[in-house]
């Protein structure tokens, strides 16, 4: 469940350095997503897949339900900006979304399909990894975020969410008789 390996990066490993751009134009690189040591979180989603969408409605519930928190959450979206600002004004989301449509930050972290979700632990490593989609991954993420923002867990029904991990459309859709 949650500590599987991504192909780019394993838990206790660095990532590289990477960068996105803002909605409005700015890049940003790893370094300006670090909050005075506290913990991050990077949501991987995938614009072309309703799973990331079905996705975004649990985390983005549960990300709000913390309120201020020590860990703060970006997501890393392959959209171009039009569609990231439509995610942004239909999920209203309680991060930042990063966009991402050359693919090199997900596949700097090996990222496959979305959803996902990688936590940075404040030496800058990969804490913990969950890939997929499914109610065990949000009840865990759920107290992993509880901890690291050193409050109670909040319960929610996660019932929505399917039993078993899904995994949703790949980011790199092969070609027809590419081997």
């Amino acid at each position: 469940m949650g500590t599987a390996t991504a192909q780019g990066v394993t838990v206790g490993s660095r990532p590289a350095r990477f960068s996105a751009m803002t909605i409005d134009g700015r890049q940003i690189f790893i370094r300006d997503l670090r909050n005075q040591g506290a913990p991050f979180f990077l949501y991987f989603i995938n614009d072309r897949d309703n799973l990331s969408s079905r996705a975004s409605t649990e985390i983005n519930r549960m990300v709000r339900g913390y309120g201020k928190s020590k860990a703060k959450w970006y997501a890393i979206s392959n959209a171009p900006a039009d569609r990231a600002r439509s995610y942004v004004v239909e999920f209203k989301p309680p991060y930042q979304v990063l966009m991402d449509d050359h693919l090199s930050t997900i596949q700097a972290f090996g990222i496959q399909n979305a959803p996902a979700v990688v936590m940075i632990d404040r030496e800058g490593k990969v804490a913990k990894i969950w890939k997929g989609f499914s109610g065990p991954m949000l009840k865990d993420l759920n107290r992993t975020v509880a901890r690291v923002n050193g409050k109670r867990v909040r319960w929610y029904d996660f019932s929505r969410a399917p039993s078993v991990t899904t995994f949703g459309e790949p980011f790199i859709q092969s070609r027809p008789g590419a081997g």
